[in-house]
């Protein structure tokens, strides 16, 4: 403003009749300073907004991450395109191990034994569709791990960059299931079949031979 003050003052001063119009474009000029000023200044506070605005979402993420984690016996993963495990969310170390409990950079389903289920998540893993209480044992030699699983594919700007979803050790339970299970068709003591257990084979023996 200054600057175009004093032009519009000098120009008057030496009365030029071609003063006039160049008056008129100065204070034009002027003018779309000011409003690309405006422009650019808006722009740039916006931008700074929005940097500090997703900062603070970023660090509440963590803060709620952590929280679920401390809270929780489940734990979040994620696999890349290939389905290797990766490091899971914000800033952690590509060396270190999720939870400690999936090795990053190893495949996901070499962690399990084969098994029914396992080819149902392998599956579903191929044709990128979403999976819920997945159970699977764990490939492990020193103790029998079973660990269910939940996941979903995901997604940025339409390319499919992997798997994230939840996990949970439920060994526990599926050693009280299994023991359950065990005694509904075999005595305690003796660990032969019960009554039950006869009279189902009975009968599924004589269906097969009327059929038959």
């Amino acid at each position: 403003v200054p600057i175009i003050m004093g032009v519009l003052v000098g120009l008057q001063i030496q009365q030029d009749p071609r003063n006039t119009l160049l008056s008129i474009m100065a204070l034009s000029y002027m003018g779309v300073l000011y409003f690309a000023s405006r422009l650019a200044y808006t722009q740039f506070a916006q931008q700074q907004l929005g940097q500090y605005s997703m900062e603070e979402q970023t660090e509440v993420i963590s803060l709620l991450l952590k929280d679920f984690e401390e809270t929780t016996k489940d734990w979040l993963w994620q696999t890349d395109i290939r389905g290797v495990i990766a490091p899971r969310l914000l800033n952690q170390d590509v060396h270190a191990e999720i939870d400690n409990r999936m090795p990053i950079g190893d495949a996901l389903l070499d962690l399990f034994v084969p098994s029914p289920e396992k080819a149902d998540l392998e599956k579903a893993i191929i044709e990128r569709r979403p999976f819920r209480d997945v159970t699977l044992q764990l490939e492990d030699d020193a103790a029998i791990q079973w660990w269910r699983f939940s996941g979903k594919p995901v997604f940025a700007k339409g390319e499919f960059v992997g798997f994230r979803g939840v996990a949970s050790d439920v060994t526990n339970a599926k050693q009280a299931e299994d023991r359950i299970i065990f005694m509904a068709h075999f005595d305690a003591l003796t660990r032969l079949p019960n009554r039950e257990t006869l009279t189902a084979n009975l009968k599924t023996l004589s269906h097969r031979s009327e059929v038959g």
